[in-house]
């Protein structure tokens, strides 16, 4: 009987370092590649995305926090003309929200000097100059960041005819 406790005590013990050596082993690893998701997201959108016509390709509906998807609907996100980027770059200038963040690992895509989402359109002699800032943060168990604040700012310059 004093045998089989001390097999057992000792299968107990093996079992609990084989729970703890995983937990050592699996955490930091897991806890960097978590906080590097919206970083190697934002970086992905910056040199793969060749302007805001893209970025439906990079930023969906559901990666909006919930947040976010009280003042965008999903038809609201539209990118596939010029005149439909202007107009839903609008929308989106005309939404009144601020987010606060005190974590470190929010990431901004205008934290970069080479930005694809600040461009120009021309559209019947008026010109917009367009800048998109989209703001990740990561989500748990996804690979893809949640977009927690979009700021769009709109500048509208009449073109004179000659």
């Amino acid at each position: 009987m004093d045998i089989m406790r001390y097999y057992r005590k000792k299968r107990i013990k093996f079992i609990i370092k084989i729970i703890i050596l995983v937990v050592v082993l699996v955490f930091p690893i897991t806890y960097c590649f978590y906080t590097n998701i919206p970083e190697n997201y934002k970086w992905n959108l910056l040199y793969n995305c060749y302007g805001i016509g893209q970025i439906d390709d990079y930023v969906s509906y559901n990666m909006l926090s919930d947040q976010l998807k009280r003042y965008i609907k999903k038809d609201d996100l539209n990118f596939s003309t010029v005149e439909d980027i202007v107009e839903t770059s609008k929308k989106l200038e005309s939404i009144d929200y601020e987010y606060r963040s005190n974590s470190k690992y929010v990431v901004s895509s205008a934290s970069s000097k080479q930005n694809p989402l600040d461009q120009i359109f021309e559209i019947d002699g008026v010109e917009y100059a367009i800048n998109h800032e989209i703001i990740f943060a990561p989500r748990l168990f996804s690979l893809k960041p949640e977009v927690v604040d979009w700021n769009v700012t709109v500048h509208e310059c009449r073109i004179e005819q000659k």
